[in-house]
């Protein structure tokens, strides 16, 4: 199967340039690029697509570009927006611009083949383009009547705000970027989501303009672009934040890594296997085996638990998804036996907690009320005569039990459990 073909049955092609030659290039290495703004100081679910795809062009022996917007976020990409984007300032977008390399670097793995895998800001070279040498350059084969025919320009013309020259004008930036990748790597493929359609296409009309002039520095005209499909969950809602509204970032500083987790846990049945095929590298085969457990055995959420653990580990590494398989089994199985140190210190920011000095010892009902856990000694009677507290997954069925330092795990913590669900963590004080 050809990479071409594979991503088409991943459902991952929404629209490409001229698909027979492409196919045809692909037969050989060529350079591909997916571009970033750094809007933010981290990257999310919805930059994850175009990253994996990179990730799939690289395996399958092509070079990839990683473009960080610098300077095209000083501007502004209207696409997919009802209204102008807030302007933020160099500073801001030059250090977000740093977090996100850093990101994309370790996404991507560029340190360990940095001549397959290039992370470039535009800032680099669009900063150092005059505005008289540019509209020169770039700005005479851009036709205003054809810029206002594009989705994202034509949309907010139409709206009350309309929109701002500045934002009018990113479309002649990114078709620049191509141009100058082009010129300066032999980039000749471009990937985006769907609404970039506009600005990929733009990009190749230069090239081909540019490609005229004796002094343009391209060695062909040779250009495709190739848009991945808006991701929707089977509601019809894009995907990218929690039922909480909180968006699923990809920096563990702004989503904790078992967040994230849970997040990919609770995807739905109907959405699951075709985000298997768009964010994960499992062979095609093993996603139709899937398919099979779901439509059997539904209620063992094998393949969120396979989608989970795949894209957990691309983004957070194997470490971290391990601590949070150990940290989920100890949740729903009650058995902390597994846990270290640093897993109870991550379970703390998980599940309600205190700190409690346990002193010479305590008995068991003071214990459980004080800590917060439980309302009243009378309900923790109770609790305890149904065998329903568990004290670091050991029933404690006894009222007179005393909880001393031998109950701490590595001098510290004890788990305490309620039924089957309700979980509380007690630290003592360091």
């Amino acid at each position: 199967m050809t990479l071409l073909e594979e991503l088409k049955q991943r459902g991952l092609i929404y629209q490409t340039t001229h698909e027979e030659e492409l196919a045809a290039r692909l037969r050989s290495q060529l350079t591909v690029y997916a571009g970033f703004d750094p809007t933010a100081d981290s990257l999310h679910v919805g930059h994850l697509l175009p990253i994996i795809t990179l990730r799939r062009f690289y395996e399958a022996g092509h070079r990839v570009i990683a473009l960080i917007g610098g300077g095209t976020a000083l501007i502004g990409d209207p696409s997919g927006k009802n209204e102008e984007r807030q302007l933020l300032t160099q500073e801001v977008i030059l250090n977000n611009a740093e977090k996100i390399k850093a990101q994309l670097s370790r996404l991507l793995g560029a340190e360990k083949d940095p001549q397959r895998i290039l992370i470039l800001n535009n800032y680099d070279w669009l900063s150092k383009q005059s505005l008289i040498d540019f509209l020169r350059q770039v700005g005479k084969y851009f036709k205003v009547n054809e810029m206002i025919k594009k989705d994202s320009v034509k949309q907010r013309l139409e709206s009350e705000q309309g929109i701002s020259f500045l934002e009018f004008s990113y479309q002649l930036f990114q078709a620049y970027d191509f141009y100058y990748l082009k010129k300066e790597y032999d980039c000749v493929l471009q990937i985006g989501g769907s609404d970039q359609w506009g600005n990929i296409t733009g990009g190749m009309d230069l090239i081909a303009k540019k490609a005229l002039e004796a002094d343009s520095g391209l060695k062909d005209d040779q250009a495709f672009g190739l848009t991945m499909p808006l991701i929707l969950d089977s509601e019809g809602k894009k995907i990218g934040k929690t039922s909480e509204g909180e968006v699923v970032w990809l920096e563990a500083d702004k989503m904790l890594p078992y967040d994230f987790y849970q997040y990919w846990i609770r995807v739905n049945d109907d959405d699951v296997l075709r985000f298997l095929k768009y964010f994960t590298f499992k062979p095609l085969q093993e996603i139709e085996a899937l398919a099979k457990e779901v439509a059997e055995r539904p209620e063992k959420r094998a393949a969120q638990q396979a989608l989970a653990g795949e894209v957990t580990e691309f983004v957070h590494g194997r470490a971290a998804l391990q601590r949070i398989q150990r940290i989920s089994r100890a949740l729903f199985y009650g058995d902390v036996s597994e846990l270290d140190e640093g897993d109870f210190q991550e379970l703390a920011r998980h599940i309600p907690s205190a700190e409690m000095s346990i002193g010479e010892g305590m008995r068991i009902l003071d214990f459980l009320k004080e800590c917060g856990f439980i309302p009243s000694k009378q309900m923790a009677r109770n609790l305890i005569k149904s065998r329903a507290i568990r004290l670091n997954g050991k029933v404690v069925d006894d009222i007179d039990y005393q909880v001393t330092e031998n109950d701490l795990l590595f001098g510290r913590f004890i788990m305490v459990r309620k039924g089957k669900k309700d979980h509380f963590l007690v630290l003592a004080p360091r």
